[in-house]
C-alpha cells in the first residue's frame, strides 16, 4: 500500500511540474550587445504564460537605440503554453511591438518607434526549444530611417528561477505518505 500511495505521489508531483512549467512565470538574464556599434549592457526577460493573462516584460539596460535607458516593456497577450502571440501598441519608447513564439520560432517586429532615426526593428530566435527553455537567444536588426542602412546584434539570457512546486501539491503529498505511514503502523501493530 506504501508504495502504491508513493507511487500515486510521485505521479502527482510530474504532472504538477509538467502543467506548472506551463503555467509559471520565468525570469531570464542576460546581455544584449550592438555587434554593429560595439555597445551592450543588462537585458531581463520575464515570460508568464498564466492563461488568464499571459505577459512579457522586457527590461534593457543602457543605450538602447542610442538613447537613454528605457522603461521596461510591458506586452500582453494569449498563450496556450506552447505558442504566444504578445504585444504592444503607442509604448513611448519602442513605439508598436508584435512579438510571437511558435513552439521554438521567436519573431518580432518593433514599428512606428517615437525615434525619428529608426524606421523599424526585427527579431527572431537563433536558439530557444520552447517557451520553458533554459536559455534564450536572439539576433536583432534596426532598420535606420531614411534609408540609412542597419545595426544588428544578439540578445542572449538563461533562465534564473526555477519552475516551482505549487504549495498544495507538497502539502497534498505529505498527506498521503503521513496516511500511508498510519495504515502501515495501525496495520503492524494488529498483527
Amino acid at each position: 500500500m506504501l508504495r502504491t500511495i508513493a507511487a500515486a505521489v510521485a505521479v502527482l508531483i510530474g504532472l504538477a511540474s509538467a502543467n506548472g512549467a506551463q503555467a509559471a512565470a520565468a525570469i531570464y538574464e542576460g546581455t544584449w550587445e550592438n555587434l554593429t556599434f560595439g555597445s551592450s549592457d543588462a537585458v531581463t526577460i520575464t515570460i508568464d504564460l498564466d492563461p488568464a493573462s499571459p505577459s512579457l516584460v522586457i527590461d534593457f539596460d543602457g543605450p538602447v537605440f542610442g538613447q537613454g535607458n528605457p522603461d521596461p516593456l510591458n506586452l500582453t497577450g494569449t498563450s496556450d503554453g506552447t505558442n504566444a502571440n504578445f504585444g504592444a501598441t503607442g509604448d513611448s519608447f519602442f513605439g508598436d511591438v508584435a512579438l510571437t513564439i511558435t513552439g521554438s520560432v521567436v519573431n518580432a517586429t518593433v514599428s512606428n518607434v517615437p525615434n525619428p532615426g529608426i524606421d523599424q526593428a526585427t527579431v527572431d530566435s537563433i536558439a530557444m526549444a520552447g517557451l520553458t527553455d533554459a536559455v534564450i537567444q536572439l539576433n536583432y536588426t534596426v532598420f535606420f530611417s531614411g534609408g540609412g542602412g542597419q545595426a544588428g546584434g544578439v540578445i542572449d539570457a538563461a533562465r534564473v528561477n526555477p519552475v516551482p512546486l505549487p504549495g498544495a501539491v507538497w502539502l497534498f503529498a505529505s498527506a498521503l505518505l503521513g496516511l500511508g505511514a498510519f495504515r502501515k503502523l495501525r496495520n503492524a501493530g494488529s498483527r
